[in-house]
């Protein structure tokens, strides 16, 4: 039987590198991109027709709701994304194509904040709206697989960064802000909060690999941490950043941004994915923070032009 490819929220950070990926590999199935334009995820009648004309072997489902901040301002929104879209593209796939594979990536957000390592044993118990809906999203998934047989694998993402990322995230919002001041187009300064926080951060690349990896060898039903093991302080980020611009830039501390991190440490241990796979980063911090700072400059200047 032929594979076929779908990718849903490919539109999106993760969904459009994976589909680069992917596409790039002339071994791989042909892929079908789904964007939210094409297929809403929460019209189910829109979604089962799509999966029935698909029929698709191997889905990886990126699309979703994706920022931790914004998700305090969407609340309902983000479960009706996360939590009911997956149900509609599940429910769909149970009907249309029960054999497919299923790869659901989810957030290291839905686990209770630890001074350690974080395991796949480990407590769950997150402390924000978008960390709940994707816990939701994980019971449901593991439901499905546990109940009705669909071929799901989950993930547990850390952090991770690269081109195309937008400025909900601190990395490429500090990226951002650098490019436009090496324009000249704004003051030479960066308004920051709380820096302590350490995260544990991959690039893009980095991920997709692991999904694909995962895709390939990883087992049904399983979840697995997509992380470095190794954790940064968000100071360290904005340092590497800093310099790698030849501008003067100023750093300073924004009273209203100074809040405790709900999450002072939010490092994976990747072990179960290491050893399932043989899945390793390749890419370094500082390779990944050049790139993404790159491309906010093509960015910017793009604008100004």
């Amino acid at each position: 039987m032929p594979h076929r490819v779908l990718v849903t929220g490919a539109a999106g950070f993760v969904g459009q590198h994976l589909v680069a990926a992917l596409r790039a590999d002339d071994v791989v199935a042909p892929v079908t991109a789904w964007r939210r334009a094409d297929v809403d995820l929460v019209e189910a009648g829109v979604v089962h027709r799509a999966v029935a004309a698909l029929r698709p072997t191997h889905v990886y489902h990126c699309a979703g709701a994706a920022s931790t901040a914004n998700s305090w301002r969407t609340r309902a929104a983000t479960l009706r994304t996360n939590v009911i879209g997956t149900q509609h593209l599940l429910d769909a796939l149970q009907a249309h194509a029960p054999g497919a594979r299923v790869l659901i990536p989810g957030s290291a957000f839905v686990y209770h904040p630890k001074p350690t390592a974080l395991t796949e044993d480990d407590a769950l118990g997150p402390i924000n709206p978008y960390g709940v809906s994707k816990l939701a999203q994980e019971m449901l998934a593991r439901r499905v697989a546990t109940a009705d047989g669909l071929d799901i694998i989950l993930t547990r993402s850390f952090t991770h960064i690269g081109p195309g990322q937008g400025t909900g995230y601190a990395a490429s919002s500090f990226a951002s802000r650098i490019a436009r001041i090496e324009t000249g187009g704004v003051e030479p300064v960066i308004d920051v909060g709380a820096l302590d926080a350490r995260r544990d951060i991959l690039d893009i690349r980095d991920t997709v690999a692991a999904y694909r990896a995962l895709m390939n060898r990883g087992r049904g039903g399983t979840v697995y941490n997509v992380c470095s093991g190794t954790a940064h302080p968000m100071q360290t980020v904005l340092d590497r950043l800093l310099a790698l611009s030849d501008r003067p830039i100023g750093v300073r501390v924004d009273a209203a941004r100074l809040r405790p991190s709900d999450y002072p440490l939010l490092l994976g241990d990747n072990a179960r994915l290491t050893g399932a796979t043989g899945w390793r980063p390749t890419v370094s911090l500082d390779e990944a923070l050049a790139r993404l700072l790159d491309d906010w400059r093509a960015r910017v200047r793009k604008e100004v032009a």
